[in-house]
């Protein structure tokens, strides 16, 4: 999936003079951000958001689930991964239960290199995510 940016509901893909559609990658280069396709599948947040998807997979329960009823929400995949996701306009900040093994973890939703987040030895978690954000963390992710 290559998405481009449109003004009507008409419009179709990018394209240039003498060619059917513009293409997505052109002499070794993407054309992803260029005002021709805008390619969203290659964004750090959903690469991260696919890589947690796989990391997860075949986990038959949510664990840990919680929620303080105001757009904050956390729980695990069994024993392989945890979320927490913050919808509100403050901060989340707040020490819950995981059901991963002590350790650094890489969040698979920031945009940093590895933005490192804690699992303590009783396996707890000690998050401060500001507003609109997440974390995803899974035993793939253990440093």
């Amino acid at each position: 999936m290559s998405s481009y940016e449109f003004e009507t509901h008409e419009q179709g893909p990018p394209s240039r003079e003498g060619e059917l559609v513009a293409p997505v990658f052109e002499d070794g280069r993407s054309n992803c951000g260029k005002g021709e396709w805008v390619c969203e599948h290659r964004r750090a947040l959903l690469v991260g958001a696919v890589q947690f998807r796989k990391a997860v997979a075949g986990a038959e329960q949510v664990t840990n689930w919680w929620t303080n009823g105001s757009n904050q929400i956390a729980f695990g995949r069994d024993n392989k991964g945890f979320v927490a996701i913050n919808l509100s306009d403050q901060n989340l900040q707040v020490e819950l239960p995981t059901s991963l093994p002590a350790g650094t973890y890489c969040d698979r939703l920031s945009t940093e290199e590895c933005f490192e987040v804690n699992v303590l030895a009783q396996g707890n978690v000690s998050l401060d995510i500001p507003p609109l954000d997440a974390i995803a963390i899974d035993v793939l992710s253990k440093k």
